[in-house]
Formats: structure tokens, sequence, C-alpha cells
């Protein structure tokens, strides 16, 4: 068959009808307008016009329908049943390869950017579930039963969209196809390229950048388990599905008083993370966020003289309280109990209620005093004299001396008569005392006698006080 160069051929039959020649066969416009049966290629066909589609498909077997770089495809029905072959031009072109299975009409479509070098594009597709669809991120379960193998043959470009049609009745019962995914075979690896628009029969592709095997269903939800111990949140928490290959971000956020103790991810301790993103997620996971209340500190001191319980260092959980006992020791009183520095009086205990910064309290404790009041009469002196102050479990000593001429005539201790003292001890003093002394004027005797003939007056021994005149 040569045909003329601006020759049509048609094809009208209604029965099969096979095109075979050794070698492959070109025409410049080839019509296909069949009231039934089909056309069979018997060997690879190029179309360098324009391939009228208006009845009937061409069913290439394992041969290819290429339409050149010159060629066109004009469609109102029937498709290509096999592989469908077209050259892409330098630029951004643009193609719909009109394939599908002998029922169905299921294209696709091409939208490419930056094409460098032309070359050729092979689109064909199999109504039946893709078979490493068990490898994949597919639900199987769930998907179009349908897959589009794509090759490329010199074509250099920068990206392109694709979109693949189906009919409703290549999606399996139960799915949705408002949530297919998009996933790409080389294999042996699948890969979850960018999806776009989806409609109940069509999903689209973005950003290729190579070709191979094309498969469209709803794609493995991986769970995520995240908790939190009490102290805090995690957000989002419970079990969160992940679509295979997603990202997942995970934000900790402890509550007043708590810190971050540890993020556990997948059983391994990864620190007191304030976040934790989990990426191209392809299996399951677990995130557990373990809070610990803040431990604040009270010091506790105290002087000499006495003692606070508790003492030194106390941890105190945030919000609790903590009581404190100030106790003196004998002899000893309390002087004042500051809080952070701030006097709070002579109390005996204080108590810290909900406690939510670091604190100080110090005991101050002071030696009780006593007083001992020494008094002296006329005629002597006692020293010391007047009150004076002695600490708890000291001594004092006293001294008790007459003036020239006067006696000493009594020393009352505490109200009893303890003689004629010249000196008191009081030895380990615990309570007031008092020590009088009383003096007396010394008084001597004169002897007054008288010889016959004559007499004295006074006579006899006559008493004359000290510094008196008689």
């Amino acid at each position: 068959l040569n045909p003329n160069p601006a020759s049509t051929i048609s094809f009208n039959g209604t029965g099969n009808q096979t095109i075979s020649r050794i070698g492959g066969e070109t025409f410049n416009h080839l019509s296909v307008n069949k009231s039934g049966g089909g056309i069979l290629l018997g060997n690879d066909v190029t179309i360098g016009g324009t391939l009228s589609l208006s009845s009937g498909n061409i069913l290439t077997g394992p041969n290819v329908a290429a339409i050149s770089s010159t060629g066109t495809v004009a469609r109102t029905s029937g498709h290509v049943v096999g592989y469908l072959k077209k050259y892409m031009p330098v630029g951004s072109p643009t193609a719909i390869f009109e394939i599908g299975d002998n029922a169905n009409y299921t294209p696709a479509d091409f939208s490419f950017s930056g094409v460098t070098t032309g070359g050729d594009i092979m689109v064909s597709v199999v109504q039946t579930e893709h078979p490493d669809a068990g490898t994949s991120p597919m639900v199987s379960t769930k998907s179009v039963n349908r897959f589009w193998s794509v090759m490329n043959s010199g074509t250099v470009f920068s990206s392109v969209n694709t979109v693949v049609h189906f009919v409703a009745s290549d999606v399996d019962p139960g799915a949705a196809p408002v949530n297919f995914h998009a996933f790409k075979y080389d294999a042996p690896d699948w890969t979850v390229p960018i999806v776009g628009t989806r409609t109940s029969t069509s999903t689209e592709f973005l950003g290729l950048t190579s070709f191979s095997d094309l498969a469209v269903g709803e794609i493995v939800s991986n769970t995520i388990t995240a908790s939190a111990s009490p102290g805090g949140s995690i957000s989002p928490s419970g079990s969160v599905g992940v679509n295979y290959g997603n990202n997942q971000s995970f934000s900790l956020t402890a509550n007043t008083g708590y810190r971050i103790d540890s993020v556990v991810v997948d059983g391994t301790n990864q620190g007191a993370l304030t976040n934790h993103s989990f990426t191209n997620v392809t299996a399951g996971h677990t995130i557990a966020a373990y809070f610990s209340i803040d431990v604040l500190t009270i010091t506790a001191t105290a002087s000499a003289g006495g003692s606070i319980t508790p003492s030194g260092t106390v941890n105190v959980n945030y919000g609790s309280n903590q009581s404190f006992s100030i106790v003196p020791a004998t002899g000893y009183y309390i002087a004042d109990v500051t809080v952070d520095s701030v006097s709070v009086g002579a109390v005996g205990s204080y108590n810290f209620t909900g406690v939510v910064t670091n604190h100080t309290v110090a005991a101050l404790f002071a030696i009780t005093q006593f007083s001992v009041t020494a008094t002296a009469s006329t005629g002597g002196a006692i020293s010391p004299s007047g009150t004076i102050g002695v600490n708890y479990g000291d001594d004092a000593v006293f001294t008790v001396t007459p003036d020239t001429g006067r006696h000493i005539d009594s020393v009352v201790v505490d109200g009893v008569n303890a003689g004629a003292l010249t000196g008191h001890t009081f030895t380990n003093i615990t309570a007031n005392h008092t020590i009088a002394a009383y003096f007396s004027i010394n008084s001597y005797t004169i002897t007054a006698s008288a010889s016959a003939g004559g007499t004295i007056s006074p006579t006899g021994s006559v008493s004359v006080t000290h510094g008196a005149t008689q």
C-alpha cells in the first residue's frame, strides 16, 4: 500500500480489519469510522497527518500506533486499545492520548513544561490493578482497577502534569475518588507524586519529572499514637492518621508549674523537645510526652541558739505548701523570723502556701537575759550595783564593802538574810535575783572612872558611835 502523500485512507467496514505490513505502515491521513469491529494492527503504524477517530477502536496488540511530529488526532468516538505514541516538540506542549480498553475510553492528558529536546511519548492503559500494587502505599481495596504505562524516548523536559481518566466501574466499592492519590511505580519502588485536581473519574499527577507506571487509589494511612503524661499536652493527640509519605508535626506544651521532662519517640528518649516532626511517614509510630512538676527550693537557716525544721535547702513541688517549725534552745528566745529578707515577727512557725517561686526563711535567736538587782543601805557599797543584766547560765559576783566606821550588818539574797557576807556569787543564773547589803555604824566604849574626892560624868562604860563627840 503506497498511498499518495495527500491521501486519506478510510476504514469503515462492519467487521475487524487488519493492517499488516512487514516493517510497518505509514499513512498521511487515516480515518476510522466503523459501524462494527475494529482495526487490528499486525505491525507498527505511523500517521503523519490526521488520525480521525469517528467510530471504532484501533487494537494495536504488541504493536504501536504512532503520531509523527506532523501528525494530529481528531476524535469523536473510538480510541486506541494498546500503545499510542506521540511526538512532543520543544516548548510547553500539551497532548491527549486517546486510549482505553475495548469497552471504555480512559485517556491520559499531558501538559509539559520546559521541553528542550523533542521526543516520543508512548502511553498504554491496562484494565486491571497493577500487578505490584501489593507492595505499594496504595489501599488495594480502595483503588482504580486500571493503570497507565508511560514510556519516554528522547524527550527532555523540566516537568509535566498528567491527568488520567477512568470510568466509575473501575473504582472499588467503598473507595472515595475525592481521596485518591497519585502513585508512580519505578520497579521495584513506589513513590507518591503530588496529587492535583480530583474528580469522580480522574486524578491529576503534578510535577512529574520522569515516566513509568501510574496508578490511582486511596493512600495507606499510618497511625501515629501521641500521648502525654499529666502536667502537659501534645498536639495533635491520640491516634493521628498520616497518609503514606506525608509529614506530621507534634507540639508539646507544659502546664504552668510543669516542665517537659522527655519525649519518647518509638521507644527512644529524644530529650526535652518542644516539638517533633515525623517526615516521609511510611509506617506507624508512637510519640509520648512526659512532664515533671517544677521543683522549687526554700532555703531555711537558723542562727545559734535554736533550730528551724526542716532546715537547709528544702525542695517543694510547684503549688504545694511547706511548713517550718522554729524552736529556741534552752536559755534562748526567738528574736525574729524573716521570709525573703522581710521580718514576719518572732513566730514559732511559718507556712508557705501555693509555692510558685524560690524562697528563703531565716530564724534569728537571742540568748535570754536575767536581771540581778543589787542595792546597799547607807554606810557601804555593793559592787556592781543597780540592775545588772546577766545571760542565761552565767555567774554574777558581788562584793560588799562597808564605809569607814561602818560594818556589814547583813546581806539579804532573794529576800533571805545570808548573814554579814563580804561578797556573794550567783552561779548558773536561770532567773532574776535581788541582793541587798545593810550596814551599821561602829559603836565604841569609853570607860569613865573617878578616884575619891570627886566625880566624872558620865561615868562607867559610855557607848559612843564612830565619829561622835563625848
